[in-house]
């Protein structure tokens, strides 16, 4: 499947489930912010450490809702919203995608101590300013390459049963090999419209609040879209994995593929000799 056959597709299922991927959406929210309020009203924890303990308590989440849409790309039926909760409800659900994500993470940020530790050095500092502007543009192009060759790692993930979080690591990195420039064409066109929108509030500033909210309105509605996109394009290229690919076809020069079809209809077998 093209990736302009996923993109209509996945604009097909948004459109037939809007409300449904809503909810969804919706239901991702507001766990997140009862576990927020949990974490910083009743028990008056320490904001800055929510991100990190939210991170962790929010990945079991994070990998339902990868379930539900490989769930909706596969079957075309309606969300099944208790795949939101489905890896929480076992030790073995809530620490694979702990440690799925911990990995994720980690082999991502990890390029971005390269030019942390040279600008910790007063000499690189003063002197070689634009050896660490150089290092941060190579990192960010290492952490966008990284980011793309882990893409299909959740969806691996939720797919097998039997799979471990570091395997749908390795697999989902072995899988993008020469898939990446597939995929980042797929997420620019999928995400246009956001940056475009993101892209004209940004010059008209100062813009206002009714501006934001029309914005806010806007990627609420749009989000799902670009996610099932990314989600389909995974599946559809783990299926052409799958699929045996052809021994033999007809010949693509056309004045072949006629004397091809003149022999077949003849009753003669290109290659073959006559019988006398």
């Amino acid at each position: 499947m093209s990736n302009h056959e996923i993109r209509c597709k996945a604009w097909r299922l948004y459109r037939e489930n809007v409300v449904g991927l809503l909810i969804l959406a919706l239901g991702y929210t507001t766990l997140q912010s009862i576990i927020q309020f949990v974490w910083e009203q009743v028990l008056g924890w320490n904001q800055g450490l929510f991100v990190l303990v939210a991170w962790l308590l929010l990945s079991p989440l994070t990998l339902g809702a990868a379930l539900c849409l490989t769930h909706l790309w596969r079957t075309e039926t309606k969300p099944n919203y208790a795949d939101l909760t489905a890896f929480y409800r076992s030790i073995d659900g809530w620490g694979g995608a702990i440690v799925l994500y911990l990995i994720q993470c980690a082999t991502i940020v990890l390029p971005l101590f390269i030019p942390l530790a040279m600008s910790m050095s007063i000499t690189i500092l003063l002197f070689h300013t634009g050896l660490i502007v150089l290092a941060l543009i190579v990192c960010v192009v290492v952490i966008t390459w990284l980011f793309l060759r882990l893409y299909m790692c959740e969806v691996l993930f939720v797919s097998e049963e039997a799979m471990s979080a570091t395997e749908a690591i390795k697999d989902s990195f072995f899988r993008m090999s020469g898939q990446v420039g597939n995929l980042l064409c797929m997420l620019f066109v999928v995400n246009l419209p956001n940056l475009i929108i993101s892209f004209v509030v940004a010059m008209l500033q100062p813009v206002g609040l009714g501006i934001h909210f029309v914005l806010l309105v806007f990627k609420m509605f749009y989000a799902p879209f670009p996610l099932m996109a990314g989600i389909g394009w995974i599946v559809e290229r783990l299926n052409d994995e799958e699929q045996p690919e052809e021994v033999s076809g007809p010949p693509s020069n056309p004045l072949l593929r006629d004397i091809a079809n003149d022999l077949g209809k003849s009753g003669h077998q290109p290659g073959m000799q006559d019988k006398s």
